[in-house]
């Protein structure tokens, strides 16, 4: 899966500001322009992730201010875990990453950048070596608001370019050998979680719930067949349609089509009111 698909007083809309219409300011008299916060609402018009949690690690949990997206705590392990703090500007995202792994600490840095489409165009993280500082930087291109292509480079080593595809119906093709299957509405980005390796997040995945980096699926995977291994997701909603558990078998034939092995996790998520 790629890498990528990873805030604000505001304008005057409609005659009242976002502060009246009970959207809470990220920053003391910061500007963001309107082009952004129609994004935001735009891929997130309803409900918003606070809580994802398997049974047993990682678990997952967002806070919000209003509509922004303000911190990401993700814990991969009991001893572990990654906490983001997000503050919102006129231009982009200032990121702070505290990484706690057993005994050892360190922090991050970085920044995203709007581009003109009010969507991130780019991602700069500072990471603090033994010797030396490495800059990564991430460049994001769009079209139909999905992100199309992704170029990435860890300090001075050569760029590496990811063209990002997706179906006819708006859904992305993760792999050329995969055979996918869609069911209901996705209508939070769950398709970040959808592989056979569900344990991994990283941060620009966990920017996409920023709603400034493109749109999602447009519906939740149900199967992955890609040569012997295969994955199952069943889903159960609450009222307003959104998934609050998916549970997911995934298997491994050997070549004579005979099941080698399978395991079962299971998903739970908690949401905004």
């Amino acid at each position: 899966m790629f890498m990528a698909i990873i805030f604000i007083s505001s304008f005057v809309s409609c005659g009242k500001s976002d502060e009246e219409a009970g959207e809470e300011q990220p920053s003391d008299n910061m500007k963001i322009p309107q082009v952004v916060i129609d994004n935001i609402k735009r891929v997130f018009p309803g409900k918003r992730l606070v809580k994802m949690e398997y049974e047993g690690y990682p678990k997952i949990t967002w806070k919000y201010s209003g509509i922004y997206l303000t911190e990401g705590i993700i814990q991969p392990a009991e001893k572990a875990w990654v906490r983001y703090l997000l503050t919102w500007e006129s231009i982009g995202i200032s990121i702070a990453m505290d990484i706690t792994y057993e005994d050892v600490s360190y922090h991050e840095s970085g920044r995203a950048e709007f581009g003109t489409d009010g969507r991130v165009k780019s991602i700069t993280i500072n990471l603090p070596k033994a010797t030396e500082d490495i800059k990564v930087v991430s460049n994001r291109y769009y079209s139909n608001e999905r992100i199309t292509r992704e170029e990435y480079k860890w300090g001075d080593e050569d760029w590496n370019i990811t063209n990002v595809r997706w179906t006819s119906s708006g859904n992305m093709i993760y792999l050329d050998d995969a055979v996918m299957q869609y069911g209901s509405a996705d209508k939070i980005g769950l398709v970040h979680y959808s592989s056979p390796e569900l344990n991994d997040l990283y941060m620009d995945e966990m920017l996409f719930y920023t709603g400034v980096c493109g749109k999602g699926n447009n519906n939740l995977i149900t199967s992955i067949t890609q040569g012997t291994r295969k994955a199952h997701y069943d889903y159960s909603y609450d009222k307003d349609g959104y998934p609050i558990q998916c549970s997911m078998l995934s298997e491994s034939y050997n070549n004579k089509g005979e099941l080698r092995s399978s395991s079962t996790s299971v998903l739970h998520l908690t949401y905004t009111e």
